[in-house]
């Protein structure tokens, strides 16, 4: 079991940015500092996490990697597979029960 609550930095062509990931029984909640929110599914299969989540972007969020702003919210299918041991885990919030 992976859950917990984990900080996520990334970079882009043109900025960096960070964030955080609730993970709980199965469901992704969490949000970035642009104001982008995260909200979908984790599947532990053995060794790899398969993610299943969509990012809603609010308007006038430019994204990390250059995307320029929109007036209109909209969102952006990410599906991703992990291997368990790549998640750094920090914190007491973790249970590997």
């Amino acid at each position: 079991m992976i859950d917990g609550i984990y900080s996520i930095t990334f970079r882009g062509r043109d900025d960096w940015g960070m964030g955080m990931l609730i993970l709980q029984k199965g469901s992704i909640l969490g949000a970035d500092s642009g104001g982008a929110q995260f909200d979908g599914q984790y599947f532990e299969r053995g060794p790899v996490v398969d993610v299943k989540m969509t990012m809603t972007v609010p308007p006038g969020a430019t994204l990390v990697q250059g995307t320029k702003p929109q007036p209109f919210a909209y969102t952006i299918p990410v599906e991703i597979a992990v291997l368990d041991s790549l998640v750094s885990r920090v914190g007491a919030f973790c249970d590997r029960s």
